[in-house]
């Protein structure tokens, strides 16, 4: 009897064992969650160009990307302004690539330029399967405004052109103190870009000259 029972229950634990695992196969077993490390790709990689029009005529521009990132920006080719336009070539394209965003600021006095660079890249963009509304959308990261400086004079100029240059001048001669604010890299405005065409502040000494004698065109 003792061994029948010993039988009975193995036989028992058996039968469990049986349908526990029919049970378990029957249940369908919920797909494993990914790790995110595997994005889905939003270039694709490989180098583009395209051509936009900038201030002084094509801006043709190279843009490299990985399957996730914008890696490089080339300008390889332009007419842009040297000192004014030329200031977008050389500092845009390392700005979107730092910001991985076309939410960028362009070059203050270099519009137009900026808007080429722009142009161009969201081109290259588009044939590499990007969003560009996307890169647009993406806000840079703000860099921490600078300390506070407080100056005092008699005289504030904002401009540093020609004219500029000029008040600044007379002021100082007439014992004024003078602070001149400019915007641009450099001092000069569109006086150090300007050809063919000069500007007179004494009339009565260019009357003298041989170019008041000279023929007007009509």
């Amino acid at each position: 009897m003792e061994h029948r029972s010993v039988f009975q229950r193995a036989s028992l634990f058996v039968a469990v064992a049986v349908v526990a695992a029919i049970f378990a196969g029957c249940v369908q077993t919920p797909a494993s969650k990914g790790t995110g490390t595997e994005a889905a790709a939003l270039y694709k990689a490989g180098s583009y160009t395209a051509v936009a029009t900038g201030m002084g005529g094509d801006v043709k521009v190279q843009v490299t990307f990985s399957a996730n990132a914008i890696t490089g920006i080339k300008v390889l080719s332009h007419n842009e302004t040297p000192g004014v336009g030329d200031v977008a070539v050389k500092t845009l394209p390392g700005k979107i690539v730092s910001a991985q965003s076309l939410n960028v600021d362009g070059v203050a006095g270099a519009t137009i330029s900026s808007k080429a660079i722009f142009a161009a890249v969201e081109e290259c963009v588009k044939k590499a399967g990007g969003d560009v509304e996307a890169l647009k959308a993406k806000k840079a990261v703000v860099q921490a405004k600078a300390a506070d400086v407080v100056q005092t004079a008699d005289v504030v100029i904002i401009g540093a052109g020609g004219a500029g240059l000029a008040a600044a001048v007379t002021a100082e001669q007439a014992g004024a103190s003078v602070i001149i604010l400019e915007k641009m890299p450099k001092v000069g405005g569109n006086t150090i870009i300007s050809g063919a065409a000069y500007n007179s502040s004494d009339p009565e000494r260019q009357a003298k000259t041989a170019a008041a004698a000279a023929p007007r065109r009509p």
